[in-house]
């Protein structure tokens, strides 16, 4: 005997089945595909942006100087920091998790190790 031929199994068959049901009647109301897509894209977009970051960081530290090509370059950057958050589809900001992930990121990385160059 099969336990979806016993009363619980019948009766846990059957909840299954609404829940089923309300899932694929929400699923398309939600549009999580769609949300998903878009933070796909912006998180894509973001690396992208933290990468481009990293090379100007790393030639800041080689040539020991901001020049004027640099700061070209990172006016690039924040323009598609600009593009991203733009894009973002949820624009709902958590403070205490930016807070706490401010404290984290400056314990692992304190501003005063990095290289700030004079502006010309």
């Amino acid at each position: 005997m099969f336990f979806w031929d016993t009363p619980v199994g019948s009766e846990l068959w059957k909840i299954l089945g609404i829940i089923a049901a309300v899932v694929a009647i929400i699923k398309p109301l939600l549009k999580l595909t769609k949300k998903i897509k878009q933070f796909e894209e912006v998180i894509t977009g973001y690396r992208a942006l933290e990468h481009d970051l990293s090379v100007i960081k790393i030639l800041i530290e080689e040539k020991q100087s901001y020049d004027k090509a640099l700061q070209e370059e990172f006016q690039k950057a924040l323009e598609k920091k600009g593009a991203l958050v733009a894009k973002c589809p949820e624009h709902k900001e958590y403070k205490k998790l930016k807070n706490r992930c401010t404290v984290e990121v400056n314990q692992e990385l304190p501003p005063d190790t990095f290289f700030i160059p004079k502006r010309r």
